[in-house]
């Protein structure tokens, strides 16, 4: 979960708490289907070892990927 509030944050270009003005408004007669929809898309995402397939599935662990080197601040 943590993983996923970092990343909602980062490409949602948000800082500090997630507050309500940040969600996007939503129809609730149409609750029910974006759930379904959700739900979907979340299980259609694969396993960490296959979203970073090596030789010896350690990827994600190389430096090159826990430290990229761009796009460097200038």
């Amino acid at each position: 979960m943590r993983y996923f509030v970092e990343r909602l944050k980062k490409f949602g270009g948000m800082e500090g708490e997630i507050t309500k003005s940040n969600l996007p408004k939503i129809n609730p007669l149409k609750l029910l289907k974006i759930r379904k929809e959700l739900l979907e898309r979340i299980n259609r995402i694969p396993p960490y070892y296959q979203m970073y397939p090596g030789r010896d599935r350690s990827v994600p662990d190389k430096n090159s990927v826990l430290n990229p080197q761009y796009p460097k601040e200038y």
